[in-house]
């Protein structure tokens, strides 16, 4: 079957209208509609006036109006669309290949076709992006995939015999109630599904970072089983065709799925749970832990500990503070040790236990970085923050699974490269 388009690879109007929703399956988050209102008026230099932050929370035909006289063809926010598809809700894999051949070094190198960012969709694995770099080639894959969408329902969105009926049958089957109040709906629809693949030629690594929300006709995840697998295989297939793979091209893609090529690893596992460097840190919201118990396997037990007062605004804000007087993060820890989870009891408990081991933890990568021409400077710092800002990425860490979930609906590019060079680093 022929590709299927969101409209329009060229509809970018079409689009900005679904980003700039209240709601539904593309729609950006509020941060991130600001950051690109906030740019589109330092770069046309206009006032608050002419295009106020709080524009994305008017009508959309509003907000179209206005973006229509200022953003040229929809440029800008194309490029931001294409690092909400890049950089949002992933899973990512990270592996080493076998050296390919000085021919086909030269072919991808020097030959390789690229390819400019669409929005199209497909019925199987596409290139809808092909990007060369020194070094290293990008390529986004898409395909059209099923994913589930939700919405609550209250009276006045039906007629009124629709909600008696509903409200009966609810009735009916709970046995009991008086008033039906609202109907919480879940729906499966079609929804473009990335798969970006990144391979730095010189370290011979592949990054496969890849959309995490793909379920079943059933509206069961697809995550972790067979099924994932299986298209996993197909897209890194698909890209050593794109790279005219010949002699490397069974080992490139049996890489992919070789636990011992897998950089993420149960070693890369406990040793970034530790890292507090000079720009980069790990604050822990989660963890989790095995405990067998040899005599009486009865009482071996999984625990699980949620820091649930560990707040992501109350740690940005002492880190900005923190940096802000010392020009890094190191001590973080030892001047707010109510942010270093192993002070917790029964986390600290646990980590103290032989026969105890962490098997996963949910945690807050923080990231201090350069500020941008067109970014907004969110504190009032005298010192080092003034020409700097803070990123965070949440992710989950399973030191079974050899991959990393980013939770973030969006994040920047340089949280996601630190992240990226912080695991590769470990793992050397």
């Amino acid at each position: 079957m022929g590709k299927k388009r969101v409209k329009s690879s060229g509809n970018l109007e079409f689009l900005f209208r679904q980003v700039f929703a209240t709601s539904g399956k593309y729609t950006w988050p509020a941060d991130l509609k600001k950051a690109y209102l906030y740019e589109l008026r330092t770069i046309k230099q206009l006032n608050t006036r002419q295009l106020p932050e709080s524009l994305h929370n008017r009508p959309i035909d509003e907000i179209v109006d206005r973006i229509k006289l200022i953003d040229d063809d929809f440029k800008i926010f194309n490029e931001y669309q294409q690092r909400y598809e890049r950089y949002g809700k992933k899973l990512v894999d990270i592996f080493r290949f076998e050296k390919f051949t000085s021919d086909e070094i030269e072919r991808i190198t020097t030959k390789l076709k690229e390819k400019r960012y669409d929005f199209s969709g497909h019925d199987n694995w596409s290139p809808v992006s092909v990007r060369r770099e020194p070094n290293k080639v990008i390529i986004a894959l898409a395909k059209t995939a099923n994913h589930i969408a939700r919405t609550k329902l209250i009276p006045s969105d039906l007629n009124p015999d629709t909600w008696k009926e509903i409200e009966s049958k609810a009735k009916e089957k709970l046995n009991t109630g008086d008033r039906l109040l609202d109907v919480n709906v879940k729906i499966i629809g079609p929804k473009r599904t990335v798969i970006t693949v990144e391979i730095l030629l010189d370290k011979r690594v592949v990054e496969v970072s890849r959309d995490n929300f793909a379920v079943d006709l059933r509206g069961e995840r697809i995550t972790g089983t067979q099924n994932e697998k299986e298209e996993r295989y197909k897209a890194v297939t698909k890209v050593a065709d794109i790279l005219g793979l010949k002699e490397s091209k069974e080992k490139f893609i049996k890489s992919s799925e070789t636990d011992s090529k897998k950089i993420i690893n149960k070693n890369v596992f406990d040793k970034f749970h530790n890292m507090n460097k000079d720009n980069f840190m790990v604050t822990h919201i989660r963890e989790r832990y095995l405990r067998n118990d040899e005599i009486t396997v009865e009482h071996s037990e999984d625990v699980t500990s949620d820091l649930r007062k560990q707040k992501l605004n109350e740690i940005i804000r002492k880190t900005a503070a923190f940096y802000d007087k010392n020009g890094h993060l190191t001590g973080f820890f030892e001047e707010h040790p109510e942010h270093n989870s192993t002070n917790a009891a029964i986390i600290g408990f646990m980590k103290k236990d032989p026969k105890a081991v962490r098997v996963a933890y949910r945690s807050f990568a923080i990231i201090v970085r350069d500020i941008k021409p067109h970014e907004k400077q969110t504190g009032n710092y005298s010192r080092h923050m003034r020409h700097k800002k803070i990123d965070y990425v949440q992710y989950d860490f399973n030191r079974d699974e050899g991959s990393i979930e980013i939770t973030n609906q969006s994040f920047s590019t340089e949280a996601h490269e630190t992240i990226i060079q912080q695991i590769l680093d470990l793992s050397e």
